[in-house]
């Protein structure tokens, strides 16, 4: 019963994202067993992906970079290859991530997630109407993290945090909504 549970899910957000059923349909049914019970995605994106290597990182340059999907859930960042002849598959934790950053180009775009201590990755080749709703859902999900490893006390405003920035990326709230209400639940 959960696997249908996650697989209907995981399917309202590939409709989401705008792709089709068949669209990286490998790393589709890969998710099913990689995401924990309760972990739902909150936005993703496609493209080419791999450790952030400065210029050795650059397309064409070396084989270090991955054709796949990235998915942001309300708890981690999950890196996913599914690879005719091997799959990659790398986490990185919401508390990890020091920084995201975003560059777009005359057709595609990119992102960066930098990492505290830990490895950084780069997306690139990424369809320019993604990574918006994937920055600003990753960035929520960021300050969400700090706020509830701040204090324990404001667990409650981190989740209602990362909600409210949700239904920014859904045109419910406006920007200026969402950061009046920021800094309420903040204290600031």
């Amino acid at each position: 019963m959960a696997v249908q549970t996650k697989e209907g899910h995981l399917l309202q957000a590939w409709q989401a994202t705008g792709w089709s059923k068949g669209t990286h349909k490998g790393e589709r049914k890969m998710l099913i067993d990689l995401l924990d019970d309760g972990e739902q995605v909150g936005s993703m994106v496609g493209g080419m992906f791999g450790p952030d290597l400065g210029d050795a990182g650059k397309l064409g340059k070396n084989g270090s970079l991955h054709k796949g999907i990235v998915v942001a859930t309300q708890s981690r960042v999950l890196f996913v290859d599914k690879g005719i002849f091997s799959t990659e598959v790398a986490v990185m934790p919401y508390d990890s991530i020091e920084t995201i950053a975003n560059s777009s180009g005359l057709i595609k775009a990119g992102v960066k997630l930098t990492g505290r201590g830990t490895a950084s990755y780069q997306i690139q080749m990424v369809k320019k109407t993604e990574v918006k709703p994937f920055v600003d859902y990753v960035r929520a999900q960021v300050a969400a993290s700090r706020v509830s490893a701040t204090s324990s006390a404001q667990a409650g405003s981190a989740a209602e945090l990362a909600s409210l920035y949700a239904l920014v990326g859904q045109g419910v709230l406006t920007e200026a909504e969402f950061e009046a209400k920021k800094r309420q639940l903040l204290g600031i």
